[in-house]
């Protein structure tokens, strides 16, 4: 497997069984800690309770492949999903990170993105349900001469590399190039509150 990946397993591990682990991958203020965090857009803390969560609650491969072989290490496939939502990296350039096909990343890449916002939607994307939630949002505005207001509210445009050639005058507008967009609610201090399902890009935030 690659070095790449292997590596920060290899830290992680090692540093599990430390006393203290201050200047680890597991220390978010460290050079690792940093550095896991840039590459991979969380950190290592938050992977680690994530791959917990995965292996407990969405993990669907057995143990062993068709002719016996183990499976990939999952921590493996999860390091290659979130290299590519935080850097937008291809699946080919994972295949190479990882020593795994371009296809099993893709089709775990679907899989794991569809069980995460599963999982985690409704624990953490919702809006102000108790009296406190409400007057800590509100008073952020109300400070900024915004009484009342309780989010902030604009689309998000992902590109679309393999858009159908049907859909690409519906998608393509003041990008230059193919996207969904995603209506999505914020509160000041940038906690997601609601997102709504995808629309072609070109359409307008009213839809």
């Amino acid at each position: 497997m690659s070095i790449f990946f292997l590596k920060y397993l290899k830290e992680a591990d090692e540093a599990a069984v430390l006393d203290d682990q201050a200047g680890t991958i597991h220390d978010a203020a460290s050079v690792e800690g940093l550095t896991f965090h840039q590459r991979f857009g969380i950190p290592y803390s938050v992977f680690e309770v994530i791959h917990t969560d995965w292996l407990n609650h969405g993990e669907y491969r057995c143990a062993r492949d068709a002719i016996g072989r183990r499976r990939t290490d999952s921590r493996i496939l999860l390091l290659g999903c979130f290299r590519v939502l935080a850097k937008g990296v291809t699946f080919d350039a994972i295949e190479e990170l990882s020593n795994v096909s371009i296809a099993c990343n893709h089709s775990f890449f679907k899989k794991f993105v569809s069980w995460f916002y599963g999982f985690y939607g409704k624990k953490w994307i919702h809006f102000p349900s108790k009296v406190e939630e409400v007057v800590h949002v509100e008073s952020c505005y109300a400070k900024l001469g915004l009484p009342g207001c309780i989010g902030s509210i604009d689309c998000v445009h992902i590109g679309w590399d393999m858009c159908p050639a049907g859909y690409q005058a519906d998608c393509t507008g003041k990008e230059g190039y193919a996207t969904l967009a995603f209506e999505v609610l914020v509160s000041h201090t940038r906690k997601i509150m609601a997102v709504t399902q995808s629309f072609f890009g070109t359409w307008n935030d009213k839809t």
